[in-house]
């Protein structure tokens, strides 16, 4: 009897695994007559367009976005570091090509400033939140806009 238990589990095991094996989609070559689904290559750009496109890709690649709390600020080197949500921190160098957003200084008129004075007007703005655009060079990061919220 338990020969026959033992005999009959083995072979209800083994038709389970069999079921579990079959494929139920065939793989196809791609090309095949007569397949609508079949794979179709890109088709080629002109060298014009690609150049264009992969200068635009190089130029994304280099730009980068970034939101965080002003921690420090390096009136003298014109230095920014922004700490992330996630703790990270980050050091930025602003340049006379950087635009900055919403860091005037009190009682005075939106009026086209020099660098360093837009570095000691965030002076005054720890623990503010930042959105700063930058550029990753090999170097230190270069600050492209800055946009207190």
């Amino acid at each position: 009897m338990q020969k026959m238990i033992t005999l009959s589990l083995i072979t209800v095991v083994s038709v389970f695994m069999l079921f579990a094996c079959k494929r139920e989609r065939v793989v196809h070559a791609g090309n095949e007559p007569g397949q609508s689904d079949a794979y179709q290559p890109r088709q080629r750009e002109s060298p014009d367009n690609s150049k264009k496109s992969a200068d635009t890709k190089a130029s994304k690649a280099l730009e980068h976005k970034l939101v965080g709390e002003l921690i420090k600020v390096d009136v003298p080197n014109n230095l920014i570091t922004v700490r992330t949500d996630s703790g990270m921190e980050q050091t930025f160098k602003l340049d006379n090509t950087t635009l900055v957003n919403g860091a005037a200084a009190p009682g005075k008129a939106k009026a086209p400033v020099n660098n360093k004075s837009i570095v000691k007007n965030l002076a005054g703005k720890e623990g503010e939140i930042l959105v700063v655009e930058f550029e990753d060079p090999s170097g230190p990061k270069l600050a492209l806009s800055v946009d207190v919220k």
